[in-house]
């Protein structure tokens, strides 16, 4: 037991700017967990990463040297297929575990961000070293519904543990998804994550570890844009997509992967064009490029659906910075069509900018107030296209009414602030090295 002295924070996409490549949600969570620490805190932190560079005062970075594929590098993370993913996670394990421990020293705690990117778990609570893990993604769920077909996560777990011969028969990418996990949640000292939706899932799952498991909820927090810049770009977008007054414009922005369910928002508008109820001023602008696995594959079936459809839809590319913020403006409504969220921080975004929200993520209900969104909840006698319809065409018949659910919908995105998550982690950090 010792006082918290330092925090070594494990992040790959940590020196990857999520403000030019789309990394995630979870690279923009950390790094603006250290951005806060380093203004509030006075403890000594210390960046991981692949990047080349994260300045932050008061934040120490250090890159860490991997080999890649053949013409690949930091930038490229986001572009790599699930084998030379998986390469990389074990190099970034095997590099920050080494740094990690040549380091050590009483007071010290890491925070791994993400799983199957973090540190040998087990290696690190052999040598006493504390871990507290940030969850972004529970990797025995995502690959469960979006690799075999939705089987159920707790089964696949528990056959994993009555088996344990069998683990060291599976490829390289499937013990990064099992064994990985139940190391981290074997050894680890806390669970962060941020939904009260993921613990249950993972406590389900591994009903041992639930007394570790805390939920954080991110909140959102604000991005610094001079309003000259955001007007500019709103000006550009006007041009660039012939934006006209009197449309009433829907808004998607994530990236362009199965998870989120783009495809989803896509059928229930075909829904309802099918019935002649698709008004002919909607536009839908879809902001976001294809990254991690399947994300080329999923853009080209998007854009095959979107060519399909009577009213206008516009892939925008990735949005960040000034354009992400005119983006917030020139929309009326944000649709996220999400079928895998841990927490939804676009979502949160997107109350903050005072935009209503509709969506059939698992976790909208908890964000989403009343008046200011609909959270589209799951029916299996109803498919989801007609569900997501059924929520959107009395809002796009309508779209007097949008305006007050913006009220409603920005009220509550106000009360969304991330410096008290930033402060509940810091504090489980600092409970983690005491015990």
């Amino acid at each position: 037991m010792a006082a918290l002295s330092q925090i070594v924070v494990t992040a790959a996409h940590g020196g990857v700017s999520p403000g030019s490549v789309p990394v995630g949600g979870g690279a923009a969570v950390v790094q603006q967990l250290l951005r806060v620490w380093g203004a509030t805190q006075h403890t000594e932190l210390t960046l991981l990463g692949l990047g080349e560079d994260f300045a932050a005062p008061g934040v120490r970075y250090q890159q860490v040297p991997i080999p890649w594929p053949p013409g690949r590098g930091p930038r490229d993370l986001v572009r790599l297929n699930e084998l030379q993913y998986g390469r990389l996670c074990r190099h970034f394990e095997r590099a920050v575990t080494a740094w990690i421990l040549a380091q050590r020293r009483p007071g010290l705690v890491v925070l791994a961000n993400d799983l199957s990117e973090g540190p040998d778990f087990a290696a690190l609570a052999a040598a006493g070293v504390p871990v507290v893990t940030l969850w972004h993604v529970d990797v025995v769920d995502y690959f469960a519904r979006f690799y075999l077909g939705g089987l159920d996560p707790a089964r696949l777990t528990r056959l994993h543990r009555r088996l344990p011969a069998v683990d060291r028969l599976l490829p390289e990418l499937l013990r990064l998804v099992f064994s990985k996990q139940a190391a981290a949640l074997a050894t680890g000292r806390r669970q962060i994550v941020p939904s009260a939706a993921m613990r249950e899932v993972i406590t389900r799952c591994y009903p041992a570890a639930a007394r570790r498991v805390e939920v954080v909820p991110w909140g959102a927090w604000e991005h610094p844009t001079e309003p000259a810049a955001v007007a500019s770009a709103a000006a550009q977008l006007r041009q660039q997509y012939d934006l006209r007054d009197g449309e009433v414009r829907l808004l998607t922005l994530s990236r362009l992967s199965p998870e989120k369910g783009l495809e989803r928002l896509l059928a229930a508008l075909a829904c309802g064009a099918a019935r002649a109820e698709l008004p002919p001023n909607v536009r839908l602008l879809i902001a976001g490029e294809a990254a991690f696995m399947q994300g080329q594959r999923y853009v080209a079936r998007l854009r095959r659906q979107a060519a399909a459809l009577p009213c206008r839809v516009d892939f925008v590319g990735y949005a960040a910075g000034p354009q992400k913020a005119a983006l917030w403006q020139l929309a009326d409504l944000y649709v996220f069509p999400s079928r895998h969220e841990s927490y939804g921080l676009t979502l949160a975004e997107a109350l903050r900018a005072g935009l209503p929200v509709v969506s059939t993520a698992p976790v909208a209900a908890g964000l989403i107030p009343p008046g200011g969104g609909l959270a589209v909840a799951a029916d299996p006698a109803r498919g989801v296209p007609r569900r997501l319809w059924a929520a959107l065409a009395p809002l796009l018949s309508a779209p007097q009414r949008l305006p007050a659910m913006a009220a409603r919908a920005q009220a509550a995105g106000a009360r969304l602030d991330f410096g008290l998550a930033a402060q509940r982690v810091y504090d489980i950090c600092r409970q983690a090295a005491e015990e």
